[in-house]
């Protein structure tokens, strides 16, 4: 894990380089020239005005977002912007994947500028979709005594809170109006933008090791990591009680099935839950003297005391009261987690080279992408089976993630339904070359 992985100040010898500074006016003067460039080529296009707007946009981030979302680095005491893991990984996905997507344009005849502006319009609506399906699945995280405030934690993505699936939905949506814009087939297009779309996915799951989000169950295997104090996999495991070798969860109260307590589900042989005779099945009472009524309030209780040092953890059941010393070690990091976002990053990597391979061998337009829209839900359904950071959602036990990958599937099978019915050929005669080149050798 590696969140911060350095500060750039907000000043340099009294000179801002954030707020009307240093940065905003070198923005400006690149802007300027873009816009005399793009105009001098071919007019003042609506895809002009449409990438200066986006371009405007990042100008009034630069003004007036980030030196509210500054931040104070405790070791060196120098205040700035933290230049974070995920973010480096989450822009060299994005590089990687417009670098593949340029090189395989070059293939069938379009010229990298196009791509370079569906890129950008991809870029702003998947990270639009992917903080708006995050703020929706956490809304409550997000809300503040005040409009300016919730927003403000709405836009600070520095440390994370992306979707990936949200960001699917987002670039896809961009991807067909983009199409209708420029008047250009939809099914190629996305045959064309796939490989490179899962290979950014591939490099942004790293961003999400660095972060520590989208964690894993604790494992014994080898290759199982261990998370600092604080991170996102400890809190978890302290909130649950892991950490103290027994988990939390909730039950139907008898005579109010609309009501749950949290209870006892499982005790881990020759933990401290286990020594101090704890066994599944009772009902927390109290944590720390506190009264706790349901889950959440349980979980709450367990990792403020935690966390504030009050240990060993007192806890009153419905069986009597408990004193549990927390697992050696479990003070300083997590207990050893699956590393489940490595697992995405090779899933994607394979996934990858699984299109690329495949490309040749499509027999229509659509085809390509439509294998993505198969085999990425399986594989993710399958991931959620290890991961522990989303709960199960519309009361069954299946996070939101596994009910879109079910979606998913479905799509993906409606479109291959929708391609057999479909001619063979493609619409970009270069490409049919290439196809007829690859079955001749």
């Amino acid at each position: 894990m590696l969140q911060t992985l350095f500060v750039i100040p907000n000043e340099i010898a009294g000179v801002p380089l954030f707020g009307f500074g240093v940065v905003a006016a070198l923005w400006l003067a690149w802007c300027v020239v873009y816009a005399l460039l793009r105009i001098r080529k071919e007019g003042l296009s609506t895809d002009v005005l449409s990438s200066l707007g986006v371009m405007g946009v990042l100008l009034f981030a630069i003004v007036f977002v980030v030196p509210r979302i500054m931040v104070r680095d405790e070791a060196t005491g120098v205040t700035g912007i933290a230049i974070r893991g995920y973010g480096v990984m989450l822009l060299s996905g994005i590089v990687a994947g417009v670098g593949l997507t340029i090189q395989r344009a070059k293939r069938v005849g379009i010229k990298p500028d196009l791509i370079l502006s569906l890129a950008l319009w991809v870029f702003v609506a998947g990270m639009v979709g992917a903080r708006a399906f995050y703020v929706i699945e956490y809304w409550e995280s997000f809300q503040r005594d005040s409009l300016k405030e919730t927003l403000i934690a709405i836009a600070n993505m520095t440390q994370g809170g992306l979707v990936v699936f949200g960001s699917f939905i987002g670039a896809v949506g961009a991807l067909i109006a983009f199409c209708f814009k420029h008047r250009l087939p939809i099914l190629p297009l996305t045959d064309l933008v796939a490989p490179g779309m899962v290979l950014g996915l591939a490099l942004g799951r790293v961003g999400c090791f660095f972060n520590g989000c989208c964690f894993g169950d604790a494992c014994t295997a080898p290759w199982a990591v261990e998370f600092p104090a604080g991170s996102p996999p400890h809190i978890r495991q302290v909130e649950t009680g892991k950490v103290f070798g027994f988990v939390l969860g909730q039950r139907p109260l008898a005579g109010d099935a609309t009501k749950s307590a949290p209870t006892i589900v499982e005790v881990v042989a020759d933990s401290p839950a286990a020594q101090a005779g704890l066994a599944a099945g009772e009902v927390v009472k109290l944590v720390e003297g506190r009264p706790v009524g349901d889950l959440a309030e349980a979980r709450a209780a367990i990792y403020f005391a935690f966390r504030d040092g009050r240990l060993p953890l007192r806890l009153v059941t419905d069986r009597g009261a408990r004193s549990l010393e927390p697992i050696a070690g479990t003070t300083t990091h997590s207990l050893p987690t699956h590393p489940a976002q490595i697992y995405a990053a090779i899933d994607a990597v394979l996934l990858t080279l699984l299109l690329l391979a495949f490309t040749p061998l499509s027999r229509r337009d659509g085809e390509t992408f439509a294998l993505l829209l198969t085999v990425h839900p399986i594989s993710r359904f399958l991931l959620e089976e290890i991961r522990i950071d989303e709960a199960g959602m519309f009361g069954t036990q299946l996070s939101i993630s596994q009910h879109i990958s079910i979606a998913m599937l479905v799509v993906a099978a409606l479109l291959w339904a929708y391609l057999e019915r479909r001619p063979r050929g493609f619409a970009w005669p270069r490409q049919a070359a290439d196809h007829g080149a690859a079955a001749a050798t």
